[in-house]
């Protein structure tokens, strides 16, 4: 098994296929009783080969003679493999083989030596390990790669791009993370070795690696290094896809996600579909949608759940612990987000979870630009000190908390999925179950993905035109008081179809705003509002004339419009008489008891 510093962030593994879309995943890895997915070399070069390697031919090629005999290079291969931490010991013995064989492959070893040294060393106590090393020996655009420095030769002088990447590749493991954009480096060597998690490539390090060769008499410039660092020499790598590839298969029976749900406790709210048996169904919807679209890239999180409640209940605590520690990097809360800012959009794809924290009614062009990027399946953006444009696939999914229950401004703004939080069970001290929850989560969006494919119907992870008209309702309880609607409301009336016409009358838009606006506070909040919009959704006519358009209305005259403001004793009565005969019948009753 491959020791390990106590900081060091590996790669999870076996790894099982999740088909649920294309991205980032590297076809032609073979993974026999959990091969890997990734070279997994890491180290500083054994001193062994270091003392060997005292001169380089000039043209830094390859030295005399071609690949090495298996007798040559066996000891140099295991010194190199405990270097880079890796022991033929139980419960590591197909990572072991499996790196040996890639090592063989790339110093252009003969197969069957490397096949015969395999058979007699290694299938004693691992009989696999003919199969794992005939799968490495597939991968033939490797062979030869490396050149074997042997007694007299080392790296030094000009070396060739090839002699680089195999200097490189020695010492240090890189690849292209396909979620940020950056590319990052991990130290082979578990012992001398700097770098021992993964870490973002930034001038510091480029110059410390630069600095490391040119010390040890590689003279190789700094544009050079940095062409090979940013080039396919290091690999494309998906965290979000090798983290769901490294779970366990879900058992179909225990529903961790509902379970994750019951969690946080739902105020009821009867008349809005808000209980807890329908927050489990769209909190299942959201979690399965935003899992699914972190690998595929036809899909997108269009939901944004939102706990909304009293401050301290760990709300926005629970979006944060919602993804498994590996992968929290890819977090971020913006509480002061500004939704038409390239950096905001750019979170879109860099990002697991975006958090809106203290989220507020939102208005105008801010809401336009929220509600057209949540939809977004790719964002055309030049990141900083890129040359050029990339075409950022949308993979973030949204969630969002408040302390104030009027958040919703359009009613027919079905993206927010917002919940009357009363307690939220604290996943620091309940540690959530993140293996089997993603488990189920894959499981779920794989079925719906074969379902869709074979035609058949059943749950999916997305909202359909009944769960469309259950949250339109549901919103319902948390819209933002409209005062354009009660105000026109306040001064006119939709004429019915045996309305006499000489009630009805044509008013402008720019008419009718100028009445129901009276005072500058009402004007404020009416301006970020649609005036049609709300007429037609009230009922009244539109009609076009020449001089523009306008709407079919009865005008209350002020008499109508004091009378309604009239409070009847009906109602004075059970407002204000019901609270005193509680207290007076309470009272009655405790006499009686006396």
């Amino acid at each position: 098994m491959r020791r390990h510093h106590p900081d060091v962030r590996t790669r999870p593994r076996p790894y099982r296929l999740l088909p649920l879309g294309r991205r980032g995943f590297r076809p032609g890895h073979p993974r026999p009783e959990g091969a890997l997915h990734q070279e997994g070399q890491r180290g500083e070069i054994c001193q062994t080969c270091q003392q060997a390697q005292a001169k380089q031919p000039e043209d830094g090629g390859t030295g005399q003679g071609g690949g090495p005999s298996m007798d040559e290079a066996a000891q140099h291969i295991l010194n190199l493999l405990d270097t880079w931490g890796y022991k033929f010991e139980s419960g590591a013995h197909n990572e072991y083989v499996l790196h040996f064989g890639k090592v063989c492959v790339r110093y252009g070893i003969d197969k069957e030596e490397a096949m015969t040294y395999a058979k007699s060393n290694f299938s004693s106590d691992y009989p696999d390990a003919d199969s794992v090393m005939k799968s490495c020996y597939k991968h033939t655009e490797k062979l030869g790669t490396w050149h074997f420095y042997r007694k007299g030769e080392g790296f030094s002088g000009k070396p060739t791009v090839k002699v680089i990447k195999q200097w490189l590749s020695m010492r240090y493991e890189f690849h292209h993370n396909e979620v940020t954009g950056f590319h990052e480096v991990l130290s082979r060597d578990i012992i001398k070795g700097k770098y021992h998690k993964w870490t973002r490539i930034d001038d510091n390090i480029e110059n410390t690696i630069w600095t490391q060769m040119d010390e040890m008499g590689l003279e190789v410039s700094a544009i050079k290094l940095h062409a090979i660092i940013n080039s396919d020499f290091s690999e494309p790598w998906d965290p979000f896809d090798e983290y769901l590839r490294s779970l366990p298969k879900w058992d179909g029976k225990t529903d961790y996600i509902d379970e994750l749900a019951n969690r946080v406790t739902i105020n009821y709210c009867p008349g809005y579909h808000h209980s807890q048996e329908e927050f489990r169904y769209f909190f299942k919807k959201w979690l399965v949608s935003m899992v699914v679209a972190w690998v595929s890239p036809r899909v997108v999180s269009q939901t944004i759940l939102i706990f909304i409640g009293r401050g301290g209940i760990n709300k926005t605590t629970f979006f944060y612990y919602i993804l498994p520690p590996c992968l929290r990097q890819y977090f971020i809360n913006e509480s002061t987000a500004n939704y038409t800012d390239k950096d905001f959009m750019e979170a879109f794809s860099s990002k697991a979870l975006i958090c809106l924290d203290e989220l507020e009614s939102t208005f105008g062009k801010g809401l336009s630009a929220l509600k057209s990027n949540v939809t977004k399946l790719v964002f055309s953006i030049r990141r900083p000190y890129d040359k050029y444009r990339s075409e950022l696939l949308h993979r973030g999914a949204l969630c969002g908390t408040s302390n104030s229950i009027q958040i919703i401004t359009d009613e027919e703004n079905r993206r927010y999925s917002p919940w009357f939080v009363d307690n939220i069970e604290s996943p620091r001290e309940t540690p959530i179950d993140y293996q089997h929850v993603y488990a189920q989560a894959v499981a779920l969006g794989q079925e719906v993905t074969n379902r869709v494919k074979n035609q058949e119907e059943g749950w999916v992870y997305w909202l359909t035109t009944v769960d469309i008209d259950v949250m339109r309702e549901h919103n319902g309880m948390f819209m933002v008081s409209n005062f354009m609607e009660d105000q026109i409301l306040r001064f006119y009336k939709v004429p019915k179809s045996d309305t006499a016409p000489q009630y009805v009358k044509f008013r402008y838009s720019s008419e009718i705003m100028e009445r129901i606006g009276g005072s500058p506070a009402l004007s404020r909040n009416m301006s970020h509002q649609n005036l049609s919009a709300v007429m037609q959704r009230l009922g009244f006519k539109k009609v076009h004339r020449a001089k523009g358009n306008g709407w079919l209305v009865i005008e209350k005259n002020p008499g109508e419009i004091n009378t309604e403001a009239i409070c009847s004793p009906n109602e004075c009565a059970e407002t204000y008489l019901k609270p005193y005969r509680a207290v007076a019948t309470d009272s009655q009753n405790g006499s009686d008891q006396q």
